[in-house]
């Protein structure tokens, strides 16, 4: 399997757990039937707690997982399309969900900020699901309100996982789907920023950034938005003369790169 196919069935069993456990739920919820499975879940032990417990922390730890590689990834990388300026250069990876929400929200990124938020609700899941199981030292009130909110918190995550799969379909139909850079290596950390840049000429001959490296961080900030200077990123010959994937500073005149 390909890296693309293997992530694409991993969602999609997540897709049937998320769903398989919502059903599960309501069923809960809207039967009152003399099973053992309704035995089971009013019997008020430990082990039915620690078992919708343990769901909740799975589902938050998946979501982690698929934001760090997603949406972390999505919001180090946008600038790194095509053309970008000086102060696209000032950018941080979005380290938790919360972060990640508000910059996919500045940033007005649709999806990433909905599985974001996926993430963000995946937090406080362990907590809902925890009240599903009724017991009788906690109000109905209490556990009605955990449970649909568990219930909606699900269908949510349902949802966003559903579109990921359906949204690159319609946009490939409707011919909207642009080409992305491709990118050897993941930007998400200093060695991968590096990969892109050290054998660009804005850095060995230009000198864009000679000296910023010993300033202080907001006169480093105010010099990057000040330069007013635009860059290329994809493919680039470097100062070794190898062909490769980077960026570099673009000429003033219409010849391409530097």
């Amino acid at each position: 399997m390909s890296p693309e196919a293997r992530e694409g069935v991993l969602r999609l069993l997540f897709l049937l757990f998320v769903s398989g456990l919502m059903v599960l739920i309501l069923y809960y919820e809207s039967t009152s039937l003399d099973t053992a499975f309704e035995a089971f879940m009013d019997s008020q032990k430990f082990g039915v707690r620690l078992l919708f417990t343990a769901f909740g922390v799975l589902i938050s730890t998946v979501w982690e997982y698929y934001f760090l590689r997603k949406v972390s990834l999505s919001l180090s990388i946008s600038p790194y399309r095509s053309r970008l300026s000086s102060r696209d250069m000032l950018f941080a990876p979005a380290t938790t969900a919360f972060s990640g929400l508000a910059r996919s929200i500045a940033g007005r990124q649709g999806m990433s900020g909905a599985i974001a938020l996926a993430a963000v609700l995946s937090k406080f899941l362990p907590i809902m699901l925890s009240t599903v199981p009724f017991r009788n030292i906690i109000t109905w009130g209490i556990h009605e309100t955990g449970t649909w909110m568990a219930v909606g918190a699900l269908a949510y995550m349902a949802v966003v996982l559903a579109a990921s799969f359906a949204l690159p379909v319609v946009s490939a139909k409707r011919g909207r789907r642009r080409r992305a850079v491709r990118l050897p290596v993941e930007p998400n950390s200093i060695a991968g920023c590096l990969y892109y840049v050290c054998d660009s000429r804005m850095v060995v001959q230009a000198g864009d950034f000679e000296g910023l490296s010993t300033m202080g961080g907001t006169r480093r900030d105010r010099l990057m938005r000040q330069m007013n200077r635009d860059y290329l990123f994809g493919d680039m010959v470097g100062v070794s003369g190898a062909a490769r994937i980077g960026i570099d500073r673009v000429k003033e005149d219409p010849d391409g790169l530097l």
